[in-house]
């Protein structure tokens, strides 16, 4: 064996010890470069620039682990001056660094190097757990068009591009905003699902968290979003036309920047992918009023992401009832819980509680695979909550513990009159089963209308209104207190504004208990007659 060659794997082999998995990882795919560089390039000449440009994709995190991985200072000249490694040094190779059994075709490992970079199935997850992957694109575009669609299909045929990403099955947004088109709408919101880079780093807890620094310096990515879909890092501008809140950049923001296609006056807003505050999306396109290096014909990345995936595998049994004991085949119903997770009560539209709600409910398996809707039992200023949620006369509703709580949708509302009709059990049972009390928002009076009266009291709708804090219901009450509770006593309640957290109400829409399908009915019919007479027969 070639003296380069020993040495590059005794020193690989003892770094990889002290660097931990994601190092060694990082390590062999350094490996792998090389002997790639080695078998594709035609020239030294050109076998020096691939290695290099291999090597600086080695994180400075390993680097710095070990003065003697100057992989191109120590080891490079030599083994390009020593000649071209032959097959089955390669194959040998191969061997020493992951143990295999058997030689691997060299041509196969060397196809996958760009892919095994990149991770499209997080670690740590779960099975069955739903997660988001985002990358910034490592080619550019221009910014010229107005439409929307342009960009998610410039990110998408970049993901296409990538065989482990195009076999997701997914698909791909830009995270951009057009003059009719704010960015926060292009993308799904999908409460509660993590957001990873391609390199296996979580980056935002979910949807929401991408938009909320909408305040100067507010909430931040948690790192940076400078990872590209083969897994290489690299920052700089990237187009996406936004505010940090995830809006069009319409107005200008004082600046010259605005949407995606432009805007007489604005270019085009960009995003630094190496920040960790606001400006990795509304950072401003520079300074002036006319700058030609940020016009729309330039070309920057774009920041793509894609839709909800699920991690393989079946996820743990959760202990709730999604069919009611005591239902038929063909029978509605409807379930309800209290969320578990609490949210804020600022926003003025119902469809950020609706959205809340259905993200909670498909935390849980058993319930995503119900393949219903989800509504906030809420109200705002406009939208009351027996108007947001479908009345559905005759369909019982079940908490997910398969208890009956009210006979139909109309009964949820009946409590009209002080101390009227009360639900049959408290609604204090959250989506995977557990069962908890506390205060929750709701918004309304008893009846499901909203508080925007006040009522005598200090409640008012969620999101507020002058004078008034959301009202609130008890989660352990039956009475009409479990939907028409005051959030407490005088005109100022600080702990209950609408900055506070509390746990939401959830309905699904109608739910239908399955039907057998006619083969597996004739089946089980054809199962107990000749059962019936085998028993016969004996007797």
């Amino acid at each position: 064996m070639p003296l380069g060659l020993t040495t590059f794997i005794e020193r690989h082999k003892s770094a990889s010890v002290s660097v931990g998995a994601a190092g060694q990882r990082s390590l062999q795919m350094l490996v792998f470069r090389h002997v790639s560089c080695m078998a594709i390039a035609p020239s030294i000449g050109a076998q020096l620039a691939c290695i290099v440009s291999a090597e600086s994709h080695l994180p400075s995190s390993v680097a710095g682990q070990d003065p003697a991985l100057n992989w191109r200072g120590y080891e490079t000249a030599e083994l390009l001056t020593r000649g071209l490694f032959t097959q089955g040094t390669k194959n040998m190779l191969y061997k020493v660094l992951f143990g295999l059994g058997a030689a691997v075709a060299a041509v196969a490992l060397l196809a996958t190097v760009a892919e095994a970079q990149i991770v499209t199935e997080p670690t740590g997850l779960g099975p069955g757990v739903q997660y988001r992957l985002v990358f910034k694109t490592s080619t550019s575009s221009t910014a010229a068009s107005t439409d929307i669609a342009d960009y998610n299909a410039f990110v998408t045929g970049v993901a296409a591009g990538v065989p482990a990403l195009n076999a997701l099955g997914t698909t791909w947004k830009a995270i951009g905003s057009t003059a009719t088109v704010d960015a926060r709408d292009n993308v799904d919101s999908a409460m509660f699902v993590p957001i990873y880079r391609l390199d296996d780093t979580k980056i935002f807890e979910d949807g929401p968290d991408i938009w909320d620094g909408s305040g100067a310096w507010g909430d931040q990515p948690l790192v940076p979003l400078n990872v590209d879909e083969t897994g290489a890092t690299a920052g700089g501008y990237a187009w996406n036309g936004s505010f940090q809140d995830g809006t069009a950049r319409n107005t200008g923001g004082g600046d010259v920047a605005g949407p995606l296609g432009g805007a007489p006056g604005l270019h085009p807003g960009v995003g630094d992918a190496g920040a960790v505050n606001w400006t990795w999306l509304g950072q401003d396109s520079g300074n002036g009023s006319a700058n030609p290096w940020y016009g729309t014909g330039h070309s920057f990345p774009l920041y793509a992401i894609s839709d909800v995936l699920i991690t393989s595998g079946t996820a743990a049994p959760t202990p709730i009832t999604t069919v009611p004991t005591g239902l038929g085949p063909g029978d509605t119903y409807r379930l309800a819980f209290r969320t578990s997770a609490p949210s804020q009560a600022v926003s003025t539209d119902i469809a950020y509680y609706n959205a809340f709600a259905d993200g909670m409910a498909n935390t849980i398996a058993e319930l995503r695979d119900l393949n219903t809707t989800w509504q906030a039992m809420a109200s705002t200023a406009t939208v009351d909550a027996r108007d947001n949620v479908d009345s559905l006369p005759g369909v019982p509703i079940y908490r997910v513990d398969d208890t009956k709580i009210f006979e139909d949708g109309p009964d949820i509302w009946d409590g009209g009159g002080a101390w009227g009709d009360q639900p049959l059990v408290p609604l204090n049972v959250d989506e995977a089963g557990a069962t908890a009390g506390g205060y929750t928002w709701t918004g309304s009076f008893q009846d499901g209308t909203a508080r925007n009266a006040g009522g005598g009291d200090n409640s008012g709708p969620l999101g507020g209104a002058p004078g008034l804090n959301p009202g609130v219901g008890d989660a352990g009450a039956v009475n009409w207190t479990w939907l028409g509770q005051v959030p407490g006593n005088g005109s100022i309640n600080p702990w209950y504004g609408t900055g506070h957290n509390h746990s939401l109400y959830v309905v699904s829409g109608s739910i239908t208990v399955p039907i057998p399908e006619p083969g597996s009915f004739v089946l089980l019919l054809c199962g107990g007659l000749v059962a019936g007479l085998i028993w016969r027969k004996r007797q």
